[in-house]
């Protein structure tokens, strides 16, 4: 069920984006849970064992770019995370 949090603050408002493909799965932006469901109404990818692990490891070149960022730039999460998101698009 969705609550809507609509304000007129402009403050207090941010651009989402969002889709419904109807699977009971759900899991919303990059670090945060908002339910958890582990339930689907469609096939999973046989590959999942092989795909998975290569796509959640940071390459060791990510990791002198986020060193750089955070020693040198001071920057925190969420200005590094569209830097390598730009840098490293797959």
């Amino acid at each position: 069920s969705h609550t809507s949090q609509v304000t007129s603050d402009l403050t207090k408002s941010r651009n989402a984006n969002s889709s419904r493909t109807s699977c009971p799965w759900k899991l919303s932006g990059v670090v945060k849970i908002n339910s958890f469901n582990n339930e689907h109404n469609h096939p999973l990818t046989s590959m999942i064992r092989e795909i998975a692990p290569r796509f959640c490891k940071l390459t060791p070149k990510m990791l002198v770019n986020i060193k750089k960022y955070v020693i040198q730039d001071r920057m925190d999460s969420l200005s590094i995370y569209p830097l390598l998101k730009h840098d490293y698009p797959d």
